[in-house]
Protein backbone atom coordinates (compact mmCIF):
# COMPACT_ATOMS: atom_id res chain seq x y z
CA UNK A 1 0.00 0.00 0.00
CA UNK A 2 1.13 3.21 -0.68
CA UNK A 3 1.75 6.45 1.23
CA UNK A 4 -1.35 7.92 -0.98
CA UNK A 5 -3.41 5.09 -0.37
CA UNK A 6 -2.92 5.03 3.22
CA UNK A 7 -3.80 8.60 3.64
CA UNK A 8 -7.35 8.00 2.35
CA UNK A 9 -7.42 5.86 5.79
CA UNK A 10 -6.14 8.35 7.64
CA UNK A 11 -8.21 10.61 6.49
CA UNK A 12 -11.30 8.74 7.02
CA UNK A 13 -10.14 7.73 10.76
CA UNK A 14 -9.24 11.53 11.85
CA UNK A 15 -12.33 12.47 10.62
CA UNK A 16 -14.36 10.13 12.83
CA UNK A 17 -12.24 11.05 16.06
CA UNK A 18 -11.59 14.76 15.11
CA UNK A 19 -9.93 16.69 17.57
CA UNK A 20 -10.96 20.11 17.59
CA UNK A 21 -8.63 23.32 15.72
CA UNK A 22 -5.90 19.91 15.27
CA UNK A 23 -7.80 17.55 12.62
CA UNK A 24 -7.65 19.59 9.38
CA UNK A 25 -3.88 21.31 9.80
CA UNK A 26 -2.62 17.73 10.34
CA UNK A 27 -4.50 16.54 7.62
CA UNK A 28 -2.62 19.73 5.62
CA UNK A 29 0.24 19.23 6.62
CA UNK A 30 0.13 15.58 5.30
CA UNK A 31 -1.40 16.16 1.97
CA UNK A 32 0.77 18.85 1.48
CA UNK A 33 3.95 17.94 2.08
CA UNK A 34 4.41 13.98 3.15
CA UNK A 35 2.53 12.99 0.18
CA UNK A 36 4.74 15.24 -2.91
CA UNK A 37 7.65 13.37 -1.28
CA UNK A 38 6.40 9.96 -0.48
CA UNK A 39 2.86 9.28 -2.02
CA UNK A 40 3.93 6.51 -4.27
CA UNK A 41 5.86 5.17 -2.41
CA UNK A 42 5.11 2.12 -0.27
CA UNK A 43 4.16 3.18 3.45
CA UNK A 44 6.38 0.43 4.53
CA UNK A 45 9.67 1.33 3.28
CA UNK A 46 9.35 5.29 4.76
CA UNK A 47 12.44 5.51 6.63
CA UNK A 48 13.39 7.80 9.74
CA UNK A 49 15.82 9.08 7.07
CA UNK A 50 12.73 10.05 4.86
CA UNK A 51 10.91 11.57 7.68
CA UNK A 52 13.89 13.57 8.92
CA UNK A 53 14.68 14.92 4.94
CA UNK A 54 11.14 16.01 5.16
CA UNK A 55 11.53 18.45 8.19
CA UNK A 56 14.89 19.49 6.46
CA UNK A 57 13.01 20.66 3.65
CA UNK A 58 10.48 22.29 5.25
CA UNK A 59 13.15 24.10 7.38
CA UNK A 60 15.02 24.84 3.83
CA UNK A 61 12.38 26.20 2.29
CA UNK A 62 11.48 28.96 4.95
CA UNK A 63 8.51 27.15 7.24
CA UNK A 64 7.77 28.68 10.24
CA UNK A 65 9.05 26.36 13.73
CA UNK A 66 5.44 26.18 14.10
CA UNK A 67 4.66 24.60 10.50
CA UNK A 68 7.35 22.16 11.10
CA UNK A 69 6.79 21.23 14.89
CA UNK A 70 2.80 20.91 13.53
CA UNK A 71 4.08 18.20 10.38
CA UNK A 72 6.50 16.60 13.32
CA UNK A 73 3.14 15.58 15.24
CA UNK A 74 1.09 15.10 12.28
CA UNK A 75 3.61 12.49 10.58
CA UNK A 76 3.67 10.86 14.16
CA UNK A 77 -0.03 10.34 13.95
CA UNK A 78 0.25 8.75 10.59
CA UNK A 79 2.50 6.43 11.44
CA UNK A 80 1.03 5.25 14.10
CA UNK A 81 -2.35 4.71 13.15
CA UNK A 82 -0.57 3.01 9.87
CA UNK A 83 1.25 0.93 12.71
CA UNK A 84 -1.55 0.32 14.87
CA UNK A 85 -3.47 -1.09 11.98
CA UNK A 86 -1.15 -3.42 10.93
CA UNK A 87 0.13 -1.68 7.51
CA UNK A 88 3.11 -1.22 8.85
CA UNK A 89 5.54 -4.13 10.88
CA UNK A 90 7.40 -1.08 12.21
CA UNK A 91 6.37 2.55 13.02
CA UNK A 92 9.41 4.79 11.48
CA UNK A 93 8.65 8.32 13.18
CA UNK A 94 9.64 7.34 16.87
CA UNK A 95 13.40 7.02 15.05
CA UNK A 96 13.30 10.10 13.55
CA UNK A 97 14.86 13.49 14.86
CA UNK A 98 12.95 14.59 17.34
CA UNK A 99 11.08 18.56 16.41
CA UNK A 100 10.01 20.48 19.58
CA UNK A 101 9.87 24.21 19.25
CA UNK A 102 12.99 24.23 21.08
CA UNK A 103 15.05 22.79 18.68
CA UNK A 104 14.28 24.30 15.93
CA UNK A 105 14.75 27.38 18.19
CA UNK A 106 18.34 25.82 18.55
CA UNK A 107 18.91 25.62 14.64
CA UNK A 108 17.57 28.70 14.20
CA UNK A 109 19.99 30.43 16.45
CA UNK A 110 22.93 28.45 15.15
CA UNK A 111 21.59 29.54 11.67
CA UNK A 112 22.17 33.11 12.39
CA UNK A 113 26.33 32.24 13.39
CA UNK A 114 26.76 33.75 9.64
CA UNK A 115 25.75 37.03 10.46
CA UNK A 116 27.65 40.19 10.57
CA UNK A 117 28.61 40.69 13.75
CA UNK A 118 27.07 43.91 14.17
CA UNK A 119 23.63 42.05 13.69
CA UNK A 120 21.44 42.98 16.51
CA UNK A 121 18.64 40.41 16.12
CA UNK A 122 14.88 42.40 17.02
CA UNK A 123 14.59 42.44 20.93
CA UNK A 124 11.16 42.52 22.48
CA UNK A 125 10.91 45.52 24.96
CA UNK A 126 8.45 44.95 28.05
CA UNK A 127 5.20 46.75 27.58
CA UNK A 128 5.46 50.23 29.23
CA UNK A 129 2.55 51.04 31.76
Amino acid sequence: MTNNEFFEIYKQHILRHPVPGTTLPRLSLIRCHLLPLFGDEDIGSTSPADINQLYDIMQQNGYAHNTIFGAYAAVHIYFKLAYELGYIATNPAPLARVITPDTMRTRRVNSLSSFPSDYLPLTIFPSVK
